[in-house]
């Protein structure tokens, strides 16, 4: 069996990247977004991790290779989790995916931006 340390992985994006001396511009209202991929059960625990990172206001994307129970990736994603996790049935399908999840990802970005400039103005 494969040892997937999926809470471990979310653990070092919260402290080496999603930091201000990594390059993060969260002071200047850019979105912080993860995407995870991942074709199995984390061996580690992995809600803690990403509750931390979504805590931060780190909005978590989730691409599942496989996944028959999406009971974890629920667990990492932001909500409504239906709009934050995609499946695929394996890699070479993802080329056909990209497109989709990336206008997703952009489209949400566009709105968190809209959503901080109406606050901040």
């Amino acid at each position: 069996k494969k040892v997937r340390r999926t809470g471990l992985a979310l653990e070092f994006l919260q402290s080496k990247y999603f930091t201000q001396s990594a390059g993060s511009r969260k002071l200047q209202n850019v979105p912080q977004i993860a995407i995870v991929f991942t074709e199995g059960e984390s061996s580690d625990n992995v809600s803690e991790a990403a509750q931390a990172l979504r805590d931060k206001g780190i909005t978590i994307y989730a691409i599942g290779i496989r996944i028959k129970h999406f009971k974890e990736l629920k667990q990492i994603v932001s909500l409504p989790s239906h709009k934050f996790i995609f499946n695929v049935d394996r890699y070479r399908a993802l080329k056909n995916e990209m497109s989709h999840i990336l206008e997703n990802v952009c489209t949400a970005a566009r709105a968190e931006i809209m959503a901080t400039s109406r606050r901040v103005g």
